[in-house]
């Protein structure tokens, strides 16, 4: 199997990289506080980008050898950008900290990895549906902990 298309993946952790540096320049936190209703540190956000980055450089570093793994990242920020920024963007009518880098990147970069493995042969329906099941668990799951730390933080209180 040839992998002329694989450093794609490479791409998409550079442009997430540009991502979570607009995030924290446009205050994400303070807009995802307003729109979610949760307590936000700082301290969640580069935890959170911290795992994604090195989630990132992990399915990079799988490429084509198992592309239902490595696509977990490209969908994860194609389903963070239209969801999560783009979305947001138009249904509020106030601009998402991250909607940039969504538009002008997660979008054509994220589609372009998966036009890539097509060209070099690595991707098939099984694995479309394997990425998008685990992009959207890998979206979910920092939510979900969110949401249990503040259900334990209510209990103690």
């Amino acid at each position: 199997m040839s992998s002329s298309f694989e450093f794609t993946l490479w791409v998409m952790v550079f442009v997430y990289a540009g991502h979570i540096l607009e995030e924290y320049t446009l205050d994400w936190k303070s807009w995802a506080e307003d729109l979610s209703g949760f307590r936000l540190g700082w301290e969640n956000f580069w935890a959170i980008n911290a795992a994604v980055i090195v989630f990132g450089v992990c399915c990079a570093m799988i490429g084509w050898q198992s592309p239902a793994i490595s696509l977990i990242f490209p969908t994860l920020a194609i389903i963070n950008g239209l969801f999560f920024h783009i979305a947001p963007t138009f249904i509020q009518r106030r601009i998402s900290p991250g909607v940039i880098t969504s538009a002008l990147f997660f979008l054509p970069v994220g589609f372009w990895v998966f036009w890539g493995a097509q060209q070099d042969q690595a991707l098939s329906l099984q694995t479309i549906l394997l990425a998008i099941i685990g992009g959207a668990f890998v979206m979910a799951y920092p939510i979900l902990l969110l949401r249990l730390k503040d259900k334990l933080n209510t209990k103690e209180s």
